[in-house]
């Protein structure tokens, strides 16, 4: 629904909460001990997975998906202002456009971790996790964890596996 109002509504409503909850220091979880960045896209058969973390003291602060994805369209203009959206996409740019968001995000929210998924499904967004993780730790001593799922297939990782893999990672932050 980019560039309706009902999303511009709903992101101005979203933001105002989210600006409330900032300036009453309210957390999305009690007890956070841990902020981390989600590259690539979500387990979308498995969104729960954000509530395991949780459990652990971790929330995702901040996610690339919706950043690569983000921007206005002109109605005006929209061959320009889909141009304008989607040319420098990190799906369509170079790996360091990407670890600069990456390296933006995690500066930006704070964050202490980064989560990256090898996303079997979707490859191409894959490629350079090894220098995502690389640079992010080189530039900013934050840890990351590289960890092969696919965001639609359940087969590829059991669950049991990236909950193993998720609390072996932020036993490492701690």
């Amino acid at each position: 629904m980019p560039g309706s109002h009902l999303a511009v509504d709903f992101y101005t409503q979203l933001r105002d909460e989210l600006e409330q909850r900032v300036r009453d220091s309210i957390g999305a979880i009690e007890q956070e001990r841990y902020r981390l960045v989600w590259d690539n896209l979500p387990l979308w058969y498995n969104l729960k997975i954000f509530e395991y973390l949780n459990s652990l003291g971790a929330v995702v602060v901040a996610e690339v998906f919706s950043h690569t994805w983000s921007g206005s369209l002109d109605q005006s203009k929209p061959y320009e202002s889909l141009a304008r959206k989607y040319l420098p996409n990190m799906a369509n740019s170079t790996i360091q456009r990407r670890v600069n968001i990456i390296l933006n995000l995690v500066r930006d929210f704070q964050a202490n971790g980064v989560i990256l998924p090898t996303n079997w499904g979707c490859r191409m967004m894959s490629i350079g996790e090894t220098i995502v993780k690389d640079t992010v730790y080189k530039k900013l001593g934050v840890q990351s964890l590289i960890i092969d799922v696919d965001s639609s297939d359940w087969r590829i990782a059991g669950e049991a596996q990236v909950k193993e893999r998720f609390a072996a990672f932020l036993e490492t932050l701690a």
